[in-house]
């Protein structure tokens, strides 16, 4: 059986939620090459070299303040153990 999943990059500023996805299925068990991008309000995600897919968030705000928050990276996380 072959398993494949498809790379998300969620990103909020305050004024809405923006979710870029990997325009390919990417096979588990593989090494693959993921580059993450935000510079103010644009967001990218380059998988494997490939085509970059773009979002940008709504509203007027640049900037994101991570100070207090959970932050995670990762296909999921553990309400007990999301301490970062």
């Amino acid at each position: 059986v072959n398993y494949f999943i498809v790379v998300k990059f969620r990103f909020n500023l305050g004024q809405g939620r923006v979710i870029i996805s990997s325009d390919s299925l990417l096979g588990l068990n593989q090494w693959h090459h993921v580059e993450i991008i935000r510079v103010g309000k644009e967001g990218m995600l380059i998988v494997d070299y490939g085509k970059a897919q773009t979002g940008t968030a709504p509203g007027k705000w640049l900037s994101l303040n991570l100070e207090g928050a959970n932050m995670y990276l990762g296909g999921g996380v553990s309400l007990n153990r999301a301490r970062m």
